[in-house]
């Protein structure tokens, strides 16, 4: 299985090293990642980062937001007032940029469609994929998804956040916008892996 997974990670450009976890060999697996993390952060330039208290304190409450938020998405104007009140002066974008890499958010911004959105909630990312990727549903079943079945098919999540999933699945290349779609009256999506 290890040649298989590394062959599909090395072919969607992920990191190249894989690490498995053996419970018999635990503590020298653990070892070998903790050195892979410690390495990538380090060529990220992740560790040079002071992370003062005030930093933690963003976190802490970023944290506190995802699992509190009905709407786990902010626009970047207010993620902006948020970092204020903790005394944070750098730039937005730079605070963001090293929350996304650290995973605490998703933020976008070389991306026109989403580079005004901060999803505070990456597991949302999840869930999104989840509803669209699905046997629970036949409404993509045919490997379309059209506008008119989108409420169903997002129906754990707001009306108003719909259109930001499309855009968020089109950039992981989950779905691909089609031309109108004269048949049904509105627009549709191809999505390739249904």
């Amino acid at each position: 299985y290890k040649s298989l997974l590394e062959s599909k990670f090395k072919r969607y450009r992920f990191e190249s090293q894989i690490h498995f976890i053996d419970n018999s060999e635990l503590n020298r697996d653990f070892k070998s990642l903790q050195q892979h993390l410690v390495e990538l952060a380090t060529k990220r330039r992740l560790a040079d980062r002071i992370v003062d208290s005030s930093m933690v304190e963003l976190i802490r409450h970023v944290c506190h937001l995802s699992k509190t938020l009905e709407v786990p998405t902010q626009s970047i104007q207010e993620f902006s007032e948020i970092v204020s009140e903790f005394g944070i002066t750098e730039d937005v974008t730079e605070i963001l940029d090293f929350l996304h890499s650290c995973g605490f958010v998703l933020y976008y911004k070389n991306d026109t469609r989403l580079k005004d959105v901060v999803v505070i909630n990456p597991k949302l990312l999840t869930d999104v994929m989840s509803s669209v990727v699905t046997l629970r549903h036949r409404f993509v079943g045919d490997g379309m998804l059209h506008s008119k079945d989108l409420i169903n098919v997002f129906s754990n999540f707001s009306l108003s956040q719909h259109k930001m999933f499309l855009k968020i699945l089109e950039k992981f290349e989950i779905i691909y916008e089609l031309k109108s779609d004269y048949v049904n009256g509105g627009e549709s999506f191809l999505v390739p892996c249904m």
